[in-house]
């Protein structure tokens, strides 16, 4: 709970371009987007400067995975005559060609993937594209906000746009050439001459879409156990020398192998969505619901109400994560809900609003305030109870504790769990009512209810078998697929399958971001836009800061589902409250409860379990327990013999978990897990930021 108290609270809105459709409003072209049998893969050595200017490259040509060229490029205006002249000799000796950056651009590069429609495969692809660009400037058009860099002085020849999406992604394509033109027939049937975007690949952003984890080509490597792994040097910014030609070349050989590697396990999936399409989790989620055939809100409903996405956009909040024990060194039980967004989605019903051809929407005040008069902390324990949750209230908050959006620092909006009291009437989900009534015993009072009902099931959904196996066989008409994946990822790792890691991969992107996805366009100068807020009316604006919802946009969904979690994590903190136990912190799935210093190490363990046991009765899955999970971090290794471990929190996202030998020092210890079927050894210190 946040102690400060903000004057200025900031609500979300929903914001779009006068007349614009949404994404999922337009129709879905049916173009060929395979590229052809040729491959590009290329690395580029660089300066050691901040300049980091090109100095040799190492490229890999090949045509249905088999390798027709390889060579070096370099750039003679950076290097030495006795530089070029080990080049030549090793290029002679290893049977490769030698290219200037100039040639290997026009020859290589876009011969390749423009002119032949190639694949381009690199590591970190946005940087190497840029080092061998003769310009750049701003990106225009769908990419604004990126970069465009120059390969060529011929209009004739495409530029390359870059707009950086995360530290792990970035869009990237060949825009349209300066001479491309539409003929006379084409404009009167109202038609443009189409161009070739391209197929651009990076691994690093194809790993971690697969894995959920970011690497260095050398960490990849290890991890997919190529033939070539990737060497270690020191001579960056020396002399050329074999030995550092080699170190280049192995960086483009082992970018390749890396990508045969995660190619194998993305074809694995069988889903029709290319491979340079997938961008994050996310692309994978949306590529399964894709391969079902299922619909997005804004293509069944192109004219929903803007006024509603609005109020919705208003309950939005994020994960909740707080610490109330600060700087002071604590013993813990770290406990973690198990799947907590595919959790909530399953007990509040919501896959049937995804396979749903419409909704309706019904005023529902009395009802709700009535429900909300009486609930208490044994009838979240009911799963049919979270099925009540699908509603959005409107309160006029006194002394209420709620999520509230604030600049508590005076720069930054963070959100708190505050009590608040406002005049205006400000929409929130029940479940956070539920909430500030359970931790307060105070019952807000509701001006508005607006409950959610999902309408027919979509026709034509496909049923999938995940990695082309029967047992793994999910149907999105007959079952609710956030328990399905998660039962199955049960199911594969009781077997010892591998897969279990990618299906939990699937039933996280599919559960939650997807559908609260805005993407950020930032014009170059203000643009109008209209603008829903929490009174239902719309205001016209101008500003540089336009969003755009993204395909599978469903903003109900993301905010019951974060709601429910706040909602599930209260729950704990109340129960844990009931057995005399604070807590640390939390983190939008964990928390870790503190053991009281006049408390008995035995029964601070049983009272922990307590807290545990009461969520038994929630779990949706087939697999039995609770989904409220004692984490490994708080047993002994290789065992389930409970350990003292110890806690200090500096800030939310901001603490470490450590044991400590008899002697009072210090371990930030590791434990074992699972991973794709391999042990390894995991920090059990976690500082996240």
């Amino acid at each position: 709970m946040n102690e400060q108290s903000p004057s200025e609270l900031f609500v979300r809105a929903y914001t779009e371009r006068p007349g614009a459709r949404a994404v999922a409003a337009k129709p879905r072209l049916s173009v060929d987007d395979t590229p052809s049998p040729w491959t590009l893969t290329f690395d580029c050595e660089t300066t050691v400067d901040a300049a980091q200017t090109l100095r040799v490259g190492v490229f890999q040509v090949r045509k249905s995975g088999k390798l027709k060229q390889e060579g070096l490029f370099f750039n003679p205006q950076y290097l030495c005559d006795d530089d070029i002249g080990e080049i030549e000799s090793f290029a002679e000796v290893n049977n490769l060609e030698i290219l200037t950056t100039e040639e290997f651009r026009k020859d290589i590069f876009l011969k390749i993937v423009y002119h032949r429609c190639g694949l381009l495969v690199g590591f970190n692809l946005p940087f190497d594209i840029s080092r061998i660009a003769i310009g750049h400037g701003p990106a225009r058009g769908s990419l604004r906000g990126g970069f465009t860099f120059k390969l060529n002085e011929y209009k004739s020849e495409p530029q390359v746009r870059v707009k950086h999406l995360s530290a792990r992604a970035a869009l990237m394509d060949f825009a349209a050439p300066g001479n491309l033109e539409t003929g006379r027939g084409m404009r009167n049937r109202g038609f443009k001459t189409p161009h070739h975007r391209g197929y651009f690949l990076d691994v690093k952003t194809f790993a971690a879409s697969l894995t959920s984890r970011s690497f260095s080509l050398g960490s990849l490597c290890k991890y997919l156990g190529t033939t070539t792994q990737k060497l270690d040097t020191d001579e960056h910014g020396g002399a050329i020398t074999p030995e550092y030609l080699e170190y280049a070349r192995a960086d483009v050989q082992a970018t390749w192998e890396c990508y045969e590697k995660l190619q194998k396990q993305y074809d694995d999936h069988g889903l029709e969505t290319a491979s340079h399409r997938i961008l994050s989790e996310a692309s994978i989620g949306k590529a399964y619901l894709k391969q079902m055939n299922i619909q997005p809100l804004l293509a069944n409903l192109p004219d929903f109400p803007r006024e509603i996405f609005g109020k919705i956009m208003c309950a939005y909040y994020g994960g909740r994560a707080e610490v109330r024990i600060s700087r002071t060194p604590t013993q813990v039980l770290y406990c973690d809900f198990k799947s907590m967004y595919p959790t909530v989605s399953a007990l509040m019903g919501l896959w049937s609003f995804v396979v749903a051809e419409n909704l309706s929407i019904t005023d529902t005040t009395s009802e709700t305030q009535a429900f909300l008069n009486e609930v208490c902390l044994e009838d979240m324990q009911k799963p049919h109870t979270w099925k009540r949750l699908r509603t959005l209230v409107r309160i006029r908050t006194d002394n209420d504790l709620l999520p509230v959006r604030a600049k508590y620092n005076g720069n930054t909006n963070t959100i708190g769990l505050n009590h608040i009291s406002n005049d205006q009437p400000l929409w929130y989900t029940l479940a956070d009512c539920v909430v500030s009534k359970l931790l307060t015993g105070k019952t807000p009072i509701i001006d508005e209810a607006m409950t959610f009902e999902p309408g027919d099931v979509q026709s034509n959904l496909q049923p999938i078998d995940l990695f082309g196996n029967p047992d793994y066989r999910v149907d999105p008409s007959k079952e609710d697929v956030f328990t399905r994946f998660i039962d199955l990822r049960d199911d594969a790792r009781e077997k010892g399958d591998p897969v279990q890691q990618a299906i939990k991969i699937i039933a996280n992107s599919t559960s939650y971001g997807i559908f609260i996805e805005v993407n950020r366009d930032d014009a170059p100068k203000p643009e109008p836009l209209d603008v829903y807020g929490p009174d239902g009316h719309s205001l016209n604006t101008n500003t540089t800061a336009v969003e755009e919802p993204g395909r599978y946009f469903h903003p109900l969904l993301g905010t019951l589902i974060t709601g429910a979690a706040r909602l599930m994590l209260a729950l704990s903190e109340r129960v844990a409250e009931d057995q005399g136990l604070n807590w640390v912190f939390c983190d939008t799935d964990s928390l870790a409860m503190a053991k009281p210093d006049d408390m008995s190490q035995e029964q601070f363990y049983e009272n922990g379990q307590t807290v545990v046991d009461w969520f038994e009765g929630l779990n949706p899955y087939k697999k039995p327990g609770s989904i409220l999970e004692m984490e490994d971090a708080n047993y002994s290794p290789n065992t389930k013999i409970l350990e003292p471990l110890y806690c200090l929190a500096i800030s939310s996202k901001r603490y470490a978990l450590y044991n400590k030998t008899k002697s009072g020092q210090i371990i930030l210890g590791t434990w074992p897990g699972s991973f794709d079927g391999s042990v390894y050894r995991r920090r059990c210190a976690r500082y996240r930021r």
